[in-house]
């Protein structure tokens, strides 16, 4: 079902839930500096860089992330 776009209509009715319904004005998410799916898939639905991380898995394993930002 990849690049099929299901994921960003999935989240669609989510995001607009948050904005209108919660009242909610900002939106924040990351992904894998490598996943430019991921990446993709966050811009489609709006979403602008704001920052790049460094963060740690289970296991003590390091991995870059970018982090990205949707304003009402």
């Amino acid at each position: 079902y990849w690049g099929q776009g299901l994921v960003a209509e999935a989240c669609k009715p989510i995001i607009k839930h948050l904005f209108e319904d919660l009242k909610i004005n900002k939106l924040y998410a990351s992904c894998r500096y490598d996943n430019h799916q991921s990446k993709r898939v966050l811009e489609k639905l709006g979403f602008k860089y704001y920052s790049e991380l460094v963060n740690e898995n289970y296991l003590g394993e390091f991995f870059r992330e970018v982090a990205m930002k949707l304003e009402k």
